[in-house]
């Protein structure tokens, strides 16, 4: 019953949580193309050079899951050789977002020649 003081007091901060939850709500629902390429650009370096250092020639596609939060929950790589996929993973795994309320998960392709 709403009416009841123990509820009233639920209500009240479920209130609250909702006026934090409306300044998350400011956020994109999720990273955009642009935010993807950004952060990709930002270990692309990194990337490179695990192709310099474990002689990767080919595509290695790296599916990973972009938190909420910007950060790279999880990656896993295709393609390459098991050192070259190792490389590029811990690469990306470093790589920021812009924060979003839902996050994504997406493949990138990194070529290498």
């Amino acid at each position: 019953d709403p009416g009841k003081a123990c509820c009233r007091q639920f209500n009240k901060g479920s209130s609250s949580s909702n006026s934090s939850s409306s300044k998350s709500s400011n956020l994109p629902d999720k990273p955009s193309r642009s935010d993807i390429t950004s952060g990709i650009g930002r270990v692309r370096g990194r990337v490179t050079s695990c192709g310099d250092k474990h002689g990767g020639k080919g595509t290695v596609k790296v599916k990973m899951k972009i938190g909420g939060d910007g950060k790279v929950k999880s990656a896993e790589a295709s393609g390459g050789g098991s050192a070259l996929r190792s490389c590029v993973v811990s690469a990306v795994k470093r790589a920021k977002f812009k924060k979003s309320q839902k996050g994504l998960t997406v493949t990138y392709p990194f070529v290498f020649r």
